[in-house]
């Protein structure tokens, strides 16, 4: 079985990307990794801090000359910003912890006048939690005095650590399938609903971008963030992948789970999902046919490629619908946690939507559980 974990803060030195189940003998290419990283930075409404994100990385360990040798992969992703954030995120301890001067508190440090941080952050402790993160809850879970730790690791930067593992993943499963079964094997992305400008309302992909380009525009001036629907197709999928046998080895609810897990997604649906609600069943579901060779396929896919928690061979179908970021320009109605009084919201991201660069987390995360599952049915020693 393949399995990943990252590590690492928003403001940290670094972040780290762990892979595990990769069989021995795939060819990992860095710059595919790369290009993969790229367009996560990219995309409509993405603010300035994408700009320095150089996001360079070094794989420290699971392969050789390019090729996997079975062991777990690391890869390191740097933080192009680390020297601003040096004092505020050291993880040594504080040896002499100082008063800070305009608070008869000491804490952590995280108080504590800093000599090398961005200006401006010198004394703020983060009390004015943002509603729509996880600020005030990850406070209130593990006692903290401040939101720093809770947003330094709650943060959507860390789907670049995703995006890495999702592109390892990737490139074993294209290599495994196309020698298994002789298919290609590809996902495919695109946005199809940007606020209130939806793909089918156009003639083309060019008029869709343009409108969903003023319509950020828009956004910005008026101080306001945007959301959306991206699709994903997985076509190459072998049948077999998944099983109805026990809830937790349902190909589909891992999709689902993997999805849901990515930090702005509010709701998934695999197919046609939640439009199969209003028809009947003579027309929800989709027609067994064969060939002469006794090749199994569906006449139409309203299932989504994925029956009875198990893959079917017809192209995976996926929908998220994703918030808009709840750190709004203009600042939302909070409570400061420190007089009870209201308050505004901090700031800490200049983005307008993170709809189009959530694409490429939610490619990586669909090759991590489809790599899963290949792995699960196929075995994990040898490509």
């Amino acid at each position: 079985m393949v399995n990943y974990r990252t590590a690492g803060e928003s403001h940290g030195k670094s972040l780290i990307s762990f892979v595990e189940g990769i069989p021995a003998g795939v060819d990992i290419s860095a710059d595919r990794i790369a290009d993969d990283l790229s367009k996560r930075r990219g995309g409509i409404g993405r603010g300035s801090r994408q700009k320095f994100e150089a996001d360079k990385f070094e794989i420290l360990s699971g392969m050789i000359h390019g090729k996997t040798i079975a062991s777990p992969i690391a890869v390191e992703i740097y933080n192009s910003e680390w020297e601003k954030w040096t004092e505020l995120m050291s993880t040594a301890a504080l040896l002499s912890p100082k008063l800070n001067s305009n608070s008869n508190q000491i804490s952590n440090g995280i108080n504590q006048i800093q000599p090398n941080m961005p200006k401006g952050q010198e004394n703020d402790k983060l009390q004015r939690p943002r509603p729509g993160h996880a600020d005030l809850e990850g406070i209130r879970k593990y006692g903290f005095d401040s939101a720093r730790p809770v947003l330094e690791r709650s943060s959507a930067r860390e789907t670049a650590a995703r995006v890495v593992a999702g592109s390892i993943c990737q490139q074993f499963l294209e290599q495994a399938i196309i020698k298994h079964f002789g298919n290609k094997f590809s996902i495919d992305t695109k946005v199809i609903q940007f606020g209130a400008v939806k793909l089918n309302d156009f003639s083309n992909e060019k008029e869709f971008f343009e409108a969903c380009e003023n319509f950020a525009e828009t956004a910005v001036k008026n101080k306001e963030t945007v959301g959306g629907i991206v699709e994903i197709r997985a076509n190459g999928v072998p049948n077999g992948l998944g099983s109805y046998i026990s809830a937790d080895s349902r190909l589909d609810g891992a999709i689902a789970g993997a999805m849901m897990s990515i930090q702005a997604v509010k709701g998934v649906e695999i197919g046609d999902g939640f439009e199969i609600a209003s028809i009947p069943g003579s027309e929800a579901h989709d027609v067994i046919l064969a060939n002469n060779s006794k090749n199994y396929f569906r006449k139409t896919n309203h299932a989504g490629g994925i029956e009875g928690g198990i893959s079917n061979g017809e192209e995976i179908i996926i929908r998220i619908a994703i918030k808009p970021i709840p750190s709004v320009p203009g600042g939302l109605q909070t409570v400061d946690l420190s007089t009870g009084k209201v308050a505004t919201a901090h700031p800490q991201r200049s983005d307008a939507s993170a709809v189009f660069p959530a694409q490429c987390v939610a490619k990586a995360m669909l090759a991590i559980t489809l790599a899963d599952f290949w792995t699960k049915r196929f075995g994990q020693d040898i490509l």
